[in-house]
C-alpha cells in the first residue's frame, strides 16, 4: 500500500527538525521512490555556503523525518551518501528524476550545479 502511494505521487512534503530552532521545517519536494530499497531519494541544491539547503542540513543534523504524501504521513530516516559516492548517487537520482518528471523539466529545475543526494529510508515501507 505504501509503495503504491509513493509510486503514484508527484510531490511530497518533507518535514525536518530545524537544526538551530528545533522547530518543524516542512518543504514540498520532487522525489523518486525505489521499492526494493524501501526508500525515497532527493536532491538538494547547493544552498548557503555550498553545504546544501536548509532541509538537507536539517536532515543531516536530525535524521528522523516525516513525509506527507497525498494526506498520508510516513516516518523515515535520512541517510546521506558516503562522501566517496556523492557524485555517483547524485547522477543516479537525477536520472531517476528524469525518468519520472522528464529530462527537460529536471534539467530546467536542477540545472548543472552540483547536488547533494539524500536517501530517506521509509519506516512504513514493506516489500509487497
Amino acid at each position: 500500500m505504501v509503495a503504491e502511494l509513493l509510486e503514484r505521487a508527484k510531490v511530497l512534503t518533507l518535514t525536518t527538525t530545524g537544526r538551530v530552532s528545533g522547530q518543524p521545517h516542512p518543504v514540498t519536494l520532487w522525489f523518486v521512490y525505489h521499492a526494493k530499497a524501501g526508500a525515497i531519494f532527493l536532491l538538494s541544491y547547493p544552498g548557503k555556503e555550498e553545504q546544501g539547503t536548509d532541509w538537507y542540513r536539517n536532515a543531516l543534523a536530525h535524521p528522523d523525518v516525516s513525509l506527507s504524501v497525498r494526506g498520508e504521513t510516513l516516518k523515515g530516516t535520512a541517510v546521506p551518501s558516503p562522501e566517496s559516492a556523492v557524485e555517483k548517487a547524485a547522477t543516479r537520482i537525477r536520472d531517476m528524476l528524469s525518468e519520472k518528471y522528464g529530462r527537460a523539466m529536471v534539467s530546467y529545475w536542477y540545472g548543472d550545479e552540483p547536488r547533494f543526494p539524500l536517501k530517506i529510508e521509509i519506516a512504513d515501507a514493506v516489500d509487497e
